[in-house]
């Protein structure tokens, strides 16, 4: 059976936020939440948590932010650790979903991994198009 690897088990979605405005997106991410975790259930998919604290990673290259999650199965069995890294480019910014140590489970149901990493990575897309939504109106108001 395929097993994902780090290339098969990435997934990322770019999106129209730059490097002056991102910041401010994360952390009104961050205040919008309730606690400090941010919890998804997916359809069919699985679930997602994801830690609202998106901390920036020296990287020495264009401005990076990190914070860690976990994809669950439908049935809250299996366990996926994540880490979820924006990277800005230019006038956009790029989320990526790493893997962690894959369980047994994850790595005899590949695709199902990347349905869940796929679905995770557009919702939060959708939250942070909505908080920098937000903040452009807030803004011009």
């Amino acid at each position: 059976m395929a097993q994902p690897d780090n290339e098969t088990a990435h997934v990322a979605r770019r999106l129209p936020i730059g490097a002056d405005e991102l910041e401010r997106v994360l952390l009104r991410l961050r205040r919008d939440c309730v606690d400090q975790q941010i919890s998804w259930t997916l359809g069919d998919h699985g679930a997602c948590e994801l830690d609202a604290t998106f901390l920036r990673v020296a990287s020495g290259g264009p401005p990076t932010f990190a914070a860690r999650g976990r994809l669950w199965d439908r049935a809250h069995l299996a366990l996926a650790p994540i880490a979820i890294v924006i990277t800005v480019r230019d006038d956009e910014c790029d989320i990526d979903v790493r893997p962690g140590v894959l369980a047994a489970w994850w790595r005899n149901h590949p695709s199902q991994y990347v349905r869940l990493a796929r679905a995770a990575v557009e919702e939060l897309a959708q939250e942070l198009l909505w908080c920098a939504t937000t903040l452009r109106r807030e803004q011009r108001a």
